[in-house]
């Protein structure tokens, strides 16, 4: 093959790769300005607050219609009509067409205006919030079924279910701390919260992760026994209740001084080797002079 005929094959293919990448519209929704939150689970103390949506808009070779942004919220699909309702619109005019926020009421969300269930205990519900921009045709015309760009919806978590109790599946104890390992299971999970039984009022440890399945706790005497129990919390704030509680006892590491003196060892240097193996105090011995002093 000619290579000239090649070469611009190649270039023709890259152009037009780039040329639809160029055109391409996106539409993005978030909770924050920064990042992707795309879940936001709250408890019945949100009712009387407010949350913020931020939006994204990359025009490419198609213009909007001046409709603009729409904004909608579901408590079901967002192509469910039935429990559509609108929450805002921005006009392909407005300045913050392209990038910007709104802050909306809870209670503008079925089931948080006070009519339904806000601040009843016991519910899960699920919002949707949805947006699309409509597109005008090739001649620059908006008919009455345009194409629309969609955004991915986000999802609004009205939660006062408990989460279920955590479950302790082990325990061990070492120098001064201890594992405790669990179970947990439950939707929006937030932490798992270790406690003291007849403890104090706060907790002992937790576990951001709760799929990592185990936490470590410090600061304890050795050779005591402790009784702890664990709570799950969701990302409502949703306390569960208290799993059973499992004992542990700490268990004392031998440092060199105590292997030392077990082996015979006596007083503060090397000058008395007792009773047991030479060979194994001598090097016990040594160990211990460069520990602590020369010999």
């Amino acid at each position: 093959m000619d290579m000239s005929l090649g070469f611009c094959r190649l270039l023709c293919t890259g152009l037009l790769v780039a040329g639809a990448a160029a055109s391409a519209q996106t539409l993005t929704l978030s909770f924050s300005a920064v990042g992707a939150e795309k879940d936001l689970v709250v408890g019945s103390s949100a009712c009387a607050d407010s949350f913020a949506i931020h939006w994204r808009y990359i025009a490419g070779g198609r213009l909007p219609c001046s409709s603009g942004l729409q904004v909608w919220v579901s408590s079901k699909s967002c192509s469910d009509t039935e429990s559509r309702k609108e929450l805002f619109s921005v006009g392909s005019s407005s300045v913050d067409f392209a990038i910007g926020s709104r802050a909306e009421a809870f209670s503008n969300l079925p089931g948080f205006g006070g009519q339904a269930h806000c601040g009843e205990q016991g519910i899960l519900d699920r919002h949707s919030i949805c947006a699309e921009v409509a597109l005008r045709d090739s001649v620059g015309n908006c008919n009455n079924n345009p194409e629309k760009i969609s955004a991915d919806p986000l999802s609004v978590v009205y939660k006062t279910t408990l989460p279920p109790a955590p479950v302790i599946t082990g325990a061990e104890g070492y120098d001064g701390h201890a594992t405790i390992h669990f179970s947990a299971r439950g939707e929006y999970l937030k932490e798992i919260v270790l406690w003291e039984v007849d403890g104090d009022e706060k907790p002992k440890s937790k576990q951001e992760d709760p799929s990592r399945g185990f936490l470590s706790v410090s600061g304890l005497a050795d050779n005591v026994p402790y009784q702890f129990y664990l709570k799950a919390i969701d990302l409502a704030g949703n306390e569960s209740p208290p799993s059973e509680a499992r004992e542990v006892t700490t268990i004392p590491t031998q440092g060199f001084w105590e292997i030392y003196k077990q082996n015979g060892g006596a007083g503060g240097g090397c000058h008395s080797a007792g009773q047991g193996s030479l060979a194994a105090l001598a090097l016990l011995c040594l160990g211990f002079c460069l520990l602590r002093r020369p010999c």
